[in-house]
């Protein structure tokens, strides 16, 4: 899951509310590749 952190303003990723979801290793890879795409519109 993918959280607003007020401090910062940046997105983080928040494991354990993921993993303690329902999710399969597809979702998962599927969220991971979000993330690294938010990172590179972060630091473009």
């Amino acid at each position: 899951a993918l959280e607003h952190d007020p401090e910062t303003g940046h997105l983080q990723y928040d494991f354990f509310l993921t993993h303690c979801g329902d999710k399969n290793i597809g979702s998962l890879m599927e969220e991971l590749s979000q993330l690294e795409g938010l990172k590179k519109l972060r630091f473009r």
